[in-house]
């Protein structure tokens, strides 16, 4: 959603459990999902009718901020978004001793997107 505090709080929770390298894939799966269900809204689906069909499920306390989500992005916004992750992911593997900085920069690089998207179709 833009939150850069959130998203810096949330990779560096990861970071220090060790989880950290699982940050690209998830963000990957969660842009994924934001592309089918974007998509389904732009085919004339509404977002329930998206939800209700979605595999995995949307469960009911995420829908709030996928809705936000889905509603913010364009399907070119998020087709951006999944090739920042996948240069990240080679980057990261191709340069493993700099691998934590680089996943963050791209976590804050996603967020900023996002806050910057916001700020302009809110205009």
């Amino acid at each position: 959603d833009g939150n850069l505090a959130g998203a810096d709080r949330v990779f560096e929770v990861m970071r220090q459990s060790g989880d950290w390298r699982q940050a690209l894939v998830l963000l990957q799966m969660h842009v994924a999902r934001l592309q089918v269900l974007r998509a389904a809204l732009d085919h004339g689906s509404t977002l329930e009718q998206a939800f209700r069909t979605a595999k995995p499920p949307v469960f009911f306390a995420q829908q709030a901020a996928i809705t936000r989500q889905v509603r913010m992005f364009q399907l070119p916004d998020l087709a951006g978004m999944e090739q920042a992750l996948q240069q990240a992911t080679l980057a990261s593997r191709q340069h493993a001793d700099v691998a934590d900085v680089m996943v963050s920069r791209t976590v804050l690089s996603l967020a900023r997107m996002a806050r910057q998207l916001r700020h302009e179709r809110a205009a």
